[in-house]
């Protein structure tokens, strides 16, 4: 076993667990927004009533996603790229002509976690790398069992 293989081996080592810990600080934080957003949502459907906030409570019709992620871009900086809807400026007032503060307030929490959705899967890709470069250093080293 080189000296030269065994530091890379180290050095890769070293940076998949440091993905690996800002990647279960995402999941969690995601855990976090996720459950407010939901929180915020039931606080929204008691306000306006459970059958406002469902499923038959919304038309799609003309409705189109609010934001993209640009996975074109061959740059590390993929962001949630604004689109103007068609259709009503806010969805939110599909529910109601003034909404809640707690279906505000859940939009954005949705919204956050999409952004993190995203940050945790380039991170679950640059962990994938990692581990395939590691397996092909590691084929190198003579690993005691």
């Amino acid at each position: 076993m080189s000296i030269t293989t065994s530091e890379e081996l180290d050095d890769l080592l070293i940076s998949y667990f440091e993905l690996l810990d800002r990647y279960s600080t995402l999941q969690s934080i995601l855990h976090d927004i996720l459950k407010q957003a939901h929180f915020q949502l039931a606080k929204a459907k008691l306000a306006l009533g459970p059958t406002r906030v469902d499923e038959n409570g919304w038309d799609l019709r003309d409705l189109k996603a609010g934001w993209f992620v640009d996975l074109e871009n061959s740059e590390a900086e993929e962001e949630l790229i604004p689109q103007k809807p068609k259709g009503p400026k806010d969805p939110l007032h599909q529910f109601s002509a003034f909404p809640p503060p707690s279906l505000r307030a859940s939009q954005v929490e949705f919204r956050k976690a999409s952004k993190t959705i995203c940050e945790v899967l380039e991170l679950r890709e640059r962990m994938r790398v990692l581990e395939e470069r590691i397996q092909v250093v590691k084929g190198g080293v003579d690993v005691a069992k």
